[in-house]
């Protein structure tokens, strides 16, 4: 079987400055899911691809950085941008993994990837947790948190902690495993919300807006009136200078990022090397690639820590190949809380099982659209596209038997649970949709009748619905009844998803 591969590339080395919208191109190429006689290539399903701050330095033109360490090798213009990622095995040569294993480790900016012999990439046991845990708290983000905090800091019970960037992917780590090993923590963010989270949330003792406080060196004398013991440093530039000032004797500094700098050249941090030599302050920039030995100690108290809840995820997940250039960007906006990510990337074969879907619906064979979302869960699928297939005689078509359907009914029963499957629609979700559709065949529901109004319920023919069950199916901000213009009349909503699965089906009949 043959596809074609979508992906994201860069058109050209990037300029200094914050990447833009137009530095990034979707290219297409021809990739056969198979693999030949002889070769070891593993082709996977991409599900989950990290986005993160380093990647900018690999899209300009060489530089130092790049020539220094082989994970910040330049990325090529027109070529697949490589990422760490989590992804399911559709196809392989290589004995170690069998279609269907998720894998671990270097993929790409795109739809599949080829995972040739040599590249970083494992499979994985997801321990009970959602995959994307992968990408963030079990990976490398919580890798350098963890490694960071407790390997190049050394931190000692009751010591005061400042963490720059503290609302982000490694930030929001190093300050909840800092409060559970009984250190002091303040955090800095950029606006009052993360500001607002950090204290009630993710247990941070203080946190401020670094945006409202013209002084850094003042704000952070307020907040550390004793003195900063350790600054777990993602921001570099002022901050930076600031907190060296605000070090006690034998202060460490872990600098894990400086994205201040990434997109400001002149930008620099100048600390004061005097108060560096007669406070004998340690400043230790490291990478998560250092910290490999104390991965399995990491994993094992993570692990608990998220069992007993004790550990918070924080996550901001976009969907879908287009989506990359902007999650990117919003990097160095400020606009990510907690680990970014882009999510289960649509491909051409959802759209298909999609448009399918849709097909048998119209129908009315649940168990067959039952079986169709099986095979898009068994495949890896979480989402796919709303897929506008019909012709305008089709549609009619269908408008007719449904007319047909709802009128010889007279109460929506089988015909209106035939709809509700379109909650998992209206975010596109292949899981949820899976567990409505067995959710109607376990109540003997065959006849599921067709949504002619996509990502809506067909609530009543002729008349108004009665605000009662389905009512609290809906979104909040979305209470009031939306009234479309259909050849039916029909009142619609659209549904809470989690709690329609939720409900007892067999209660939820038009009256």
């Amino acid at each position: 079987m043959e596809v074609t591969n979508r992906y994201i590339s860069i058109k050209s080395p990037l300029d200094d400055g914050e990447p833009k919208e137009s530095d990034f191109e979707l290219k297409t190429s021809p990739l056969a899911l198979s693999v030949s006689p002889g070769s070891s290539d593993v082709i996977v399903k991409n599900l989950y691809v990290s986005i993160d701050p380093y990647q900018l330095n690999r899209m300009k033109s060489f530089s130092s950085s790049q020539k220094a360490i082989g994970f910040a090798t330049a990325i090529a213009p027109g070529e697949e941008i490589d990422a760490y990622g989590v992804a399911k095995v559709v196809a392989s040569g290589n004995p170690e993994f069998e279609k269907d294993d998720l894998v671990v480790g270097l993929i790409s900016w795109g739809e599949y990837t080829v995972l040739k012999e040599g590249t970083m990439f494992r499979k994985f046991d997801p321990l009970g947790f959602p995959l994307s845990y992968q990408v963030g708290i079990l990976g490398f983000s919580g890798l350098t948190a963890y490694g960071g905090f407790f390997e190049v800091c050394k931190p000692k019970k009751g010591e005061r902690v400042f963490v720059s960037a503290a609302s982000g992917s490694v930030g929001n780590l190093v300050g909840q495993y800092a409060k559970l090993f009984g250190c002091y923590v303040v955090g800095s963010a950029g606006s009052k919300e993360k500001v607002a989270l950090l204290k009630a949330k993710l247990g941070f003792d203080d946190a401020f807006n670094y945006k409202e406080e013209p002084d850094l060196k003042s704000t952070l004398k307020k907040y550390f009136p004793d003195g900063i013991d350790i600054y777990f440093d993602n921001v570099g530039a002022e901050m930076l200078e600031a907190a060296v000032e605000n070090m006690n004797t034998f202060g460490r500094v872990a600098v894990c990022g400086v994205i201040s700098e990434y997109t400001d050249a002149g930008k620099r941090a100048a600390p004061n090397m005097l108060d560096v030599v007669y406070k004998r302050i340690k400043i230790q920039g490291f990478l998560a690639a250092d910290l490999m030995n104390v991965y399995s100690d990491f994993i094992s108290t993570t692990v608990d820590h998220l069992r007993t809840g004790n550990l918070h995820v924080v996550e901001d997940i976009s969907c879908g190949l287009e989506s990359f250039p902007s999650a990117f960007i919003g990097l160095f906006r400020g606009h990510n809380t907690g680990k970014k990510m882009v999510k289960g990337i649509p491909s051409e074969e959802a759209g298909v099982l999609n448009s399918m879907i849709a097909g048998v619906a119209m129908t009315g064979d649940a168990r067959k659209s039952l079986e169709l979302f099986d095979q898009m869960v068994d495949r890896g699928l979480e989402l796919f596209d709303q897929m506008e297939t019909l012709t305008e005689a089709g549609k009619e078509e269908a408008d007719k038997f449904v007319e047909d359907k709802m009128g010889g009914l007279g109460r929506g029963n089988a015909n209106t649970w035939g709809a509700l499957p379109a909650a998992c629609r209206v975010h596109g979700n292949v899981e949820v949709g899976d567990q409505i559709w067995k959710k109607l065949a376990g109540t003997g529901v065959a006849d599921c009748g067709i949504h002619l109004l996509s990502y809506n319920i067909v609530i009543e023919v002729n008349g108004m619905a009665e605000e009662f069950l389905v009512g609290d199916l809906c979104h909040p901000q979305q209470k009031k009844w939306l009234i479309r213009s259909t050849p039916l009349n029909c009142s619609i909503l659209e549904p809470d998803s989690e709690k329609l699965i939720k409900h007892d089906s067999r209660t939820l009949i038009i009256m």
